[in-house]
């Protein structure tokens, strides 16, 4: 969380109150940045209406599939993960793993893909595009509509992410404590590396290799940790140098 002063769950009123009820019946909890966006409700509120009168043009599939070539433009981890999610509405989680890989080999049609990549220009250099990037977006039969959609629909989420980055980024030390515990997570991820055995003469522990998917929930994947110590009073060695890679991975936040 950030240094902002959010409204508590029990304290929150009005539209803030509202926003917290949603995301307590989707996620079953407080997403961190509704949170911080609560101290300006309004403008929550405005947002959400901005991305209504994109979708009701554009359409959820392609609504989200510029989001995650935005949010994958600009670094946004949390994000990615967090339409990754929203994305399975409109795709099976196989297409959407391939399209967090290379959306160029994801079995998307030609028009979606230069619409995906339209968005990654505006996300990380607006200011070299030209006529030709959306005369390559008409080429593929998109109306003037439709493309001024589609830089609504990328601006949208290079506002929303960036104004959260501060929220997100609070998280970090965080993460780099869990790269640093030698612990083993409670519960395995689907598909990961064997679990290697790290002993040493007072402690004896277990690492498992985890791995973050787009099509994740919002929360992350699950950082809680279990560590088991012969010798409570005893202080823990150092961690191990070989450290799983996939906690640099992990989201930092939800958005």
């Amino acid at each position: 969380m950030s240094i902002i002063r959010t409204p508590e769950p029990g304290e929150a009123t009005g539209l803030a109150a509202e926003q917290y009820a949603e995301d307590e019946r989707d996620l079953g909890y407080v997403a961190s940045h509704t949170r911080v966006m609560a101290v300006n409700p309004e403008a929550t509120a405005a947002f959400r209406a901005l991305v209504k009168a994109v979708v009701a043009d554009l359409g959820l599939r392609r609504y989200e599939l510029v989001t995650l070539a935005a949010a994958r433009a600009i670094g946004s981890d949390a994000c990615l993960l967090a339409h990754g999610r929203k994305s399975l509405k409109v795709f099976d989680e196989d297409q959407l793993t391939r399209i967090a890989r290379d959306y160029r080999d994801a079995d998307l049609s030609p028009a979606e893909i230069e619409m995906m990549a339209f968005a990654e220009r505006l996300s990380g250099d607006s200011a070299s595009m030209t006529e030709a990037d959306a005369s390559r977006l008409r080429a593929h039969g998109f109306s003037d509509r439709e493309i001024v959609d589609i830089a609504l629909a990328a601006g949208a989420r290079n506002y929303f992410s960036r104004a959260l980055h501060r929220d997100i980024r609070s998280a970090r030390p965080r993460r780099h404590a869990l790269r640093s515990c030698p612990c083993s997570p409670r519960r395995p991820a689907p598909g990961g590396p064997p679990p290697r055995r790290i002993t040493s003469a007072r402690r004896t522990t277990t690492a498992r290799g985890r791995s973050s998917r787009v099509s994740g929930g919002h929360r992350g994947p699950d950082r809680r940790t279990t560590c088991r110590d012969s010798s409570p009073r005893s202080p823990p060695p150092a961690p191990p140098r070989s450290r799983s890679s996939a906690a640099s991975r992990s989201p930092r936040s939800t958005c």
